[in-house]
């Protein structure tokens, strides 16, 4: 067995073997550990408890550059560019299945057809 190193904690399990997944497409192989311990305590872990992510000593430089930018692209994702946010309007009434204006009078979405309801 390889000398296993920890290259990031997680609060989540999810997130940890989001990150696994990652590595794997990149022929990386690794080990997702506390996953159990942590099930059992509030979000974020207690008493620096997380979820742990490790790869052999070889692949710890790798694995890391790989993680920093699978996660910077992931927020970058997560937020509108920002000349777009900057132009939506807090008064802006949009559907909440399509984002096309919704009439403050209309039941339905014009565009979709979706509701409330």
């Amino acid at each position: 067995m390889p000398d296993l190193v920890t290259v990031e904690r997680f609060a989540t399990e999810f997130k940890a073997h989001a990150a696994a997944v990652h590595l794997a497409e990149h022929e990386i192989e690794s080990v997702v550990s506390d996953a159990a311990t942590n099930a059992y305590l509030p979000v974020g872990g207690f008493a620096g408890i997380a979820v742990r992510l490790s790869v052999a000593r070889e692949d710890m430089t790798r694995a890391r550059e790989l993680l920093a930018a699978f996660f910077e692209e992931e927020a970058r994702a997560a937020l509108p560019p920002y000349e777009e946010a900057d132009s939506i309007e807090d008064d802006d009434e949009r559907c909440l299945q399509c984002s096309a204006d919704f009439p403050d009078d209309a039941d339905a979405c014009p565009s979709c057809g979706w509701t409330f309801g």
